[in-house]
């Protein structure tokens, strides 16, 4: 039986070209919340805490010879 795992492992793409999304928030408190809760539940969270954000796009591109 294979367990959940969490936290975050980085993509490794195959070919081809990816494009990766990061987002920071600027928050003004600590969240505290189980390593299992869900996107939607981190963005719960965060309501009326977010002072800022940015996003930036990384584009990879994989050649296989």
């Amino acid at each position: 039986m294979l367990q959940k795992q969490y936290g975050y492992t980085p993509v490794c793409a195959k070919s081809g070209n990816h494009k990766y999304h990061f987002i920071v928030y600027a928050l003004d408190t600590k969240l505290v919340m189980p390593k299992t809760t869900s996107k939607q539940g981190l963005e719960n969270v965060m309501k009326g805490h977010i002072l800022g954000k940015g996003e930036v796009v990384g584009v990879y591109n994989k050649h296989l010879e």
